[in-house]
């Protein structure tokens, strides 16, 4: 079940109509209507404001916790393809030292960025790898 039909289903169950919940999260209406219609995925941030205006945890939309879990062990995967010893210590460091709330919500932000790349040409998702390094070594 995807992100959107999650929500819907979840505002039914609970009679919040889509004006409500954007009133409860500060959402704007068009960017409410645009996640429930699947146009947009979520931010992290508007996720946790839609989550806790229904009064959820992220573990409500399991869906979108299991594709970002599977993310991990790429993302990992990629890094020892790409001999980055220090970045690999690096990120094993911060994920085994993330209690389970600080994973959650990271793993939340990387959904919306997951699905924009994963449709992306294999120089494309290069090209990106190459801006991503360079703005990681300008904040070291």
């Amino acid at each position: 079940m995807s992100f959107s039909e999650k929500l819907k289903l979840i505002l039914t169950e609970k009679g919040i109509s889509q004006y409500r919940l954007s009133k409860l999260s500060g959402i704007s209406q068009s960017t409410l209507s645009d996640i429930i219609t699947g146009k947009k995925s979520p931010n992290g941030i508007t996720l946790r404001k839609i989550c806790d205006a229904l009064g959820l945890s992220l573990a409500e939309f399991d869906e979108n916790k299991k594709e970002a879990a599977e993310l991990l062990p790429r993302i990992k995967e990629n890094i020892e393809k790409r001999n980055l010893r220090e970045t690999n210590e690096f990120v094993y460091g911060l994920i085994d030292n993330m209690s389970p709330e600080e994973l959650e919500k990271e793993i939340a932000e990387l959904i919306p960025i997951a699905e924009k790349i994963k449709g992306l040409s294999a120089k494309n998702k290069e090209a990106i790898m190459t801006i991503i390094d360079s703005l990681a070594s300008r904040e070291t």
